[in-house]
């Protein structure tokens, strides 16, 4: 496959990204069905207007016949270039019908039976994706009602034990109504831990039908690929058999056939591919990673300050014990992609995509599970009246509140930070000297390993700091030197990442580094980004 080939993989993400896809792919297999069905009418016509043309130059020779002279004999010419055009069309038509309607109908009604099941899969894995963020948001809305509840019901015990209740001589003895304001609690304790259980397994469930979605959706866009792969190819030989049809026709159809023949020269896979990326393409893949929330981290939910610092602690247990089980996983499957990469014949390339596959999947799900974390513990901090721990995911998750006033957090981690780079498909042994192929799947870009830790027997939660250096841009590591120099924008740019800079004309920017792709590397308004050179202009030193 060519290197600098676009991937529909990589471009057709979102829940709308492979609808998109879908009704493209679907586009294109009717426009094959249009094509097959007129050049199936095109190839009648010609076969009709050379039997025609024949009858005609018979009729013109038979007459020509009852004459002499040179007159008559430049008629008779006349008639049979009227029979060999006659028989060009005849042989037209034929060629038409046989080499190019009927590869193109068997080629529409094969594609046809082929996506069904791919967009039977992606259908299934949404499905199963709606269903559980359904579940999901019921389970949350339930573990957020019952720690409510066990709230009120703690105040109404402490209330009752202060003696601030209304008693009448008909109420029962306050030692025994607060035994069962008590026992209420311990019901209700039990009912929250049950709650907060099944919603972070629900979480957790939907987590993971998001990531089987991605599988789905990775899967059947390699496909559809494929298919419009086979379908441009396969059309352009149709396209090519045409002009060998035409071509030899009477001289006043060669103009006609040398523009069929520069159409012909430019069609070109890897700019039609190009071309429906970017105009139908929805972009590379965003996962929008849904946090656990907790009842406790939302300071407008009125709580007992222990209580809500043993909730967030419990918590922080829950989520600690989840990354341990998640980073052991991921410790296992890298084990075995360092056997596949020193032993290329250990499995077939199937199963090592697998693998890969299952590695994302372990990294997004830590991601998850790090960022819920790092929630968790900025909550904490500010219990504590502490600043927020330093964290490499914090400019990157979005809070906002549903339609029902619950919190929910959305980590958007860039694929930079997200995902671990391996070889593309293939592993490579002693031919090119066991050297890993160079190019790189683009679905599993850098993924970062050293991500910060958090103990929950530890109320200030420090963080544990791993190589921070991973997480950044390389270009990024040298910005504490002084800068090359200033510039001014020129021209209004809108940042199109989250590592640019937004520049508007008269904005003076410090420059740190120029790189060679001219995209320069600066500082405006105390943000550090990328911006394009040719925007700016320097300013003198």
């Amino acid at each position: 496959m060519n290197n600098n080939m676009a991937m529909f993989r990589d471009s057709f993400w979102g829940l709308n990204g492979f609808e998109e896809l879908r009704k493209y792919i679907k586009q294109g297999n009717e426009f094959c069905k249009e094509v097959s069905t007129l050049m199936l009418e095109r190839s009648e016509l010609e076969m009709h207007y050379g039997k025609v043309l024949n009858k005609l130059a018979g009729k013109l020779s038979k007459s020509a016949t009852n004459c002499i002279g040179t007159l008559a004999s430049a008629w008779s010419a006349v008639a049979v270039e009227m029979q060999e055009e006659a028989e060009l069309h005849k042989n037209l038509g034929q060629m038409l019908s046989e080499e190019v309607y009927k590869p193109l109908k068997v080629l529409a009604e094969n594609q046809h039976k082929a996506r069904k099941p791919v967009e039977s899969m992606v259908n299934k894995a949404l499905q199963s994706l709606t269903d559980r963020r359904s579940e999901e948001q019921k389970a949350k809305k339930l573990a957020f009602s019952s720690a409510k509840e066990r709230e009120k019901l703690s105040e109404q015990l402490a209330q009752a034990r202060a003696g601030k209740g209304k008693s009448t001589e008909k109420d029962i003895s306050k030692p025994d109504k607060t035994k069962k304001l008590q026992k209420r609690v311990n019901t209700s304790d039990e009912l929250l831990r049950k709650t907060d259980r099944d919603y972070h397994n629900v979480a957790i469930k939907a987590e993971g039908s998001r990531e089987d979605w991605e599988t789905a959706v990775y899967k059947a866009s390699i496909q559809m690929q494929m298919l419009e792969e086979t379908r441009i190819n396969e059309m352009h030989k149709q396209l090519q058999k045409i002009y060998s049809c035409i071509a030899p026709l009477a001289p006043r159809q060669v103009q006609s056939c040398e523009r069929l023949n520069e159409a012909v020269i430019c069609v070109d896979l890897n700019a039609d591919l190009r071309t429906i990326v970017d105009q139908k393409g929805t972009g590379p893949n965003q996962p929008n990673q849904h946090l656990l929330e907790c009842y406790a981290e939302d300071f407008a939910n009125s709580m007992d300050v222990e209580r809500r610092r043993d909730l967030l602690q419990s918590y922080m247990l829950y989520l600690t014990q989840s990354i341990e089980v998640e980073e052991k996983g991921r410790e296992g499957v890298e084990k075995l992609m360092d056997v596949y990469r020193n032993k290329p014949g250990f499995a077939d390339q199937e199963t090592q995509d697998d693998t890969q596959h299952r590695l994302v999947h372990l990294n997004s799900m830590l991601s998850f599970l790090r960022g819920s974390q790092y929630k968790i513990s900025c909550a904490l901090a500010h219990l504590n009246g502490k600043p927020k721990p330093d964290h490499q995911y914090s400019q990157y998750i979005e809070k906002t509140r549903d339609k029902q006033g619950l919190s929910q957090s959305i980590l958007k981690l860039p694929i930079s930070l997200l995902w671990q780079t391996f070889p593309n498909d293939d592993y490579r042994g002693a031919a090119d000297g066991g050297q890993p192929d160079p190019q790189y799947d683009a679905r599993t870009q850098s993924v970062v390993s050293g991500i910060s830790v958090w103990s929950a027997d530890d109320d200030e939660f420090e963080t544990y700091e791993g190589d921070d250096a991973a997480f950044k841009p390389p270009e990024y590591n040298s910005i504490q030197n002084s800068p090359e120099g200033r510039c001014e924008a020129i021209y209004e740019y809108t940042a199109g990442q989250q590592d640019e800079l937004t520049i508007k004309p008269g904005d003076v920017i410090n420059v740190y580094q120029k790189q060679q792709d001219d995209w320069w590397q600066g500082e405006l308004n105390g943000k550090v980004g990328l911006f394009p050179a040719t925007y700016v202009q320097m300013i003198p030193s």
